[in-house]
C-alpha cells in the first residue's frame, strides 16, 4: 500500500509469477511421486508437507498481491499468518532434509514413530496457527494491537495460542529424537 501508484501492482505481477512457478514445481513433484514412488518416510513426509504449507502461503500472498485486497489486509494478522506460513513452510522443509540426511552426517538411527509424530504435530500446528492468523486478518484483527479482547478478537488469538503450544510440541518431539537417536550398527548398516 505504500508504493508509488506507477509500482502499485508489482506485488501482484511477482505474486502471480511466483505462484506459476510454485504451480510447475508442484506439477514436477506429484509427477516424480507419480513414477518413482517414495517411501512413507518422516523426513520426505516433513519435505512435502513443506510444500502443501508453500502452497497455502501462495494461495495468501496471491490475495495479499491484489492491490485493494492488500489495502484492506496490510495491517491485519493477515500478513502475520502470510509471513508465518512461508516460514514455517521452509522450516519444514530443512528439518525435513535433516532428518532424512541425520544417519549419514551422525551415524545414529532416528525413531520413525517419533518421526512421524513430529510431522503429525508440525502440520496440524502450522496450519492451524495459519490459518488462524489468515481469519483473523480477514475479520479485520490488526496485528500490533495490545488488547484483542476489546474488539472481539480473542478467539483468533487463543486458536493462534492453541495451534503454537501444538507447533511447540512438535519442537519438542523432534528433539526428543535427535537426542534419542542410537548409533547405527555396522553389521546391519
Amino acid at each position: 500500500p505504500n508504493q508509488p501508484a506507477a509500482l502499485a501492482y508489482w506485488g501482484n505481477i511477482m505474486s502471480w509469477g511466483t505462484g506459476i512457478g510454485s504451480a510447475l514445481s508442484i506439477f514436477k513433484v506429484l509427477a516424480t511421486v507419480w513414477q518413482h514412488g517414495l517411501r512413507p518416510e518422516p523426513g520426505i513426509l516433513a519435505v512435502l508437507a513443506g510444500f502443501v504449507l508453500y502452497i497455502l502461503d501462495g494461495a495468501s500472498a496471491v490475495v495479499t498481491s491484489n492491490v485493494a485486497w492488500s489495502f484492506q489486509l496490510h495491517g491485519t494478522m493477515w500478513q502475520s499468518g502470510h509471513t508465518m506460513t512461508v516460514l514455517v513452510a521452509m522450516a519444514m522443509m530443512w528439518m525435513g532434509v535433516l532428518y532424512h540426511h541425520y544417519p549419514v552426517i551422525t551415524g545414529r538411527r532416528l525413531d520413525p514413530v517419533l518421526g512421524a509424530w513430529f510431522v503429525r504435530l508440525f502440520v496440524i500446528g502450522s496450519v492451524g496457527a495459519a490459518l488462524a492468523m489468515l481469519a483473523g486478518g480477514a475479520a479485520g484483527m490488526p496485528r500490533r494491537f495490545a488488547d484483542w479482547n476489546q474488539e472481539g478478537w480473542m478467539l483468533y488469538g487463543y486458536l493462534i495460542l492453541g495451534f503454537g503450544l501444538v507447533l511447540g510440541a512438535a519442537f519438542v518431539v523432534f528433539a526428543l529424537d535427535m537426542m534419542k537417536s542410537r548409533e547405527i550398527d555396522a553389521a546391519k548398516a
